[in-house]
């Protein structure tokens, strides 16, 4: 939405993805057998994220997901 576009921007915008820490207990189908999703996402490493030219691009830095917080080097 254009509301979590602007709070990407501005770097307020936060998703939670619990099942990077803790395996889902109702499985989705088709899922990673380590986390039980089936949901996959592109992530902007630091140094590239901030070299983009579409404002949507901000939807995908690694620092609106908390659960990765000091477990990904980027």
């Amino acid at each position: 939405t254009t509301d979590n576009l602007q709070l990407a921007g501005e770097g307020k915008l936060k998703v939670n993805l619990p099942w990077l820490k803790t395996k889902k207990t109702d499985t989705d189908a088709n899922c990673h057998p380590m986390t039980g999703s089936s949901d996959h996402y592109t992530l902007y490493d630091i140094f590239h994220e901030r070299n983009t030219k579409d404002t949507r691009d901000a939807l995908r830095r690694i620092g609106l997901v908390p659960e990765l917080a000091g477990w990904v080097n980027s």
